[in-house]
């Protein structure tokens, strides 16, 4: 397909494989590569239309592959209220995020709030219960640790979930008393009952939320995953939007 190449890759260094190493330039027509080589090997498929990339020596590779991502989850995340240690080093400015988001927000609103790491925290431990009550009275609020796996939640939470000290700690789960009343923390299986109780996405948000996060793996060179996951926030709903998402062009990787 020599002219025919929609963009030509040149003046770089291209990783091909580990075996042939790194060439100089590349040329794609559609989605496949149709050339790999020096510059001069290359340039035979540039065409008027062909969008050339100079790399000026810069490093270019193959799209990475996640190979254990929960793509839905993570786009939803993404809207969630920012309490990553780069924002919220220290336990007193994430309870000033979830105050102020309390205050934006219309008494009984949920405040979901995602990325906290109490290792990373100036005090060295989850936040407690008590604590958020202090800043959102008002609001069920649920912190959830960067892994994943442990939330906390407040107060008004917990009653929502239907938690209280009575309730009994479920096998692969945690949820955690001290001198017999809850603290907030809730760990794997612990949070079925608050995950139940959290206001289910829509359909809409569900696709958005897969579109947000395919634009963002896209950013760091993610360009194809496996959901090591599906269907753990609403079941069959998540496998449907991938379909929509899909169909309507709102999935932006592999």
């Amino acid at each position: 397909m020599r002219g025919g190449a929609d963009l030509v890759l040149t003046n770089g260094r291209v990783f091909v494989s580990l075996a042939e190493g790194v060439c100089e330039a590349l040329a794609i027509a559609g989605n496949r590569i149709v050339a790999v080589g020096s510059g001069r090997e290359v340039a035979g498929h540039i065409g008027p239309r062909t969008q050339v990339i100079d790399l000026r020596g810069r490093l270019a590779t193959p799209g990475f592959f996640d190979a254990h991502l929960h793509l839905l989850p993570y786009g939803l995340g993404l809207g969630q209220l920012d309490i990553r240690p780069k924002r919220a080093p220290t336990l007193e400015s994430l309870l000033r995020l979830v105050a102020e988001r309390a205050a934006a927000v219309e008494p009984g609103t949920w405040i979901v709030a995602r990325g906290y790491d109490h290792a990373q925290l100036d005090v060295r431990r989850h936040p407690l219960r008590d604590e958020i009550d202090a800043v959102a009275p008002n609001h069920p609020v649920c912190l959830v640790r960067a892994c994943g796996h442990i939330n906390i939640a407040n107060s008004v939470a917990l009653m929502l979930a239907g938690i209280d000290e009575s309730t009994p700690t479920p096998q692969g789960g945690l949820i955690e008393k001290v001198d017999g009343r809850l603290t907030g923390l809730l760990a794997e299986t612990g949070r079925d009952k608050l995950k139940a109780a959290l206001p289910a996405p829509r359909d809409a948000d569900l696709v958005a939320a897969i579109e947000v996060a395919g634009r963002e793996c896209l950013t760091y060179g993610i360009t194809s995953v496996m959901d090591a996951g599906v269907g753990v926030r609403v079941g069959y709903r998540e496998v449907d939007a991938y379909a929509a998402a899909e169909r309507t062009g709102r999935l932006p990787v592999r």
